[in-house]
C-alpha cells in the first residue's frame, strides 16, 4: 500500500515540477510560484516520510534500499 502512495507522489512531484518551471518569470506569477514551491517542499517532506516507513516496515539497510533497477 506504502509503495503505490509512494509511486503516486513521484507522478505528482513531476507534474508539480513542470508546473512550477513552466510558469513564466513575470513578476505577477511569483505568488504562483512560490505556492507550488511550498507544495513541492511538503511532497518532498511526504515522501521522505514514506520512504523511511517502507524501509522500517522491511527492516531494510538505508544504503540497500534499492534493487538493481533503481526502486524500493
Amino acid at each position: 500500500m506504502l509503495k503505490e502512495i509512494l509511486d503516486r507522489l513521484v507522478d505528482i512531484e513531476g507534474q508539480l515540477d513542470d508546473a512550477y518551471y513552466n510558469l513564466p518569470e513575470y513578476d505577477a506569477n511569483s505568488e504562483g510560484k512560490s505556492y507550488i514551491d511550498g507544495a513541492r517542499c511538503d511532497l518532498y517532506h511526504l515522501k521522505d516520510e514514506i520512504e523511511k516507513r517502507i524501509l522500517t516496515e522491511k527492516q531494510l539497510d538505508p544504503m540497500k534500499r534499492f534493487d538493481n533497477a533503481g526502486t524500493l
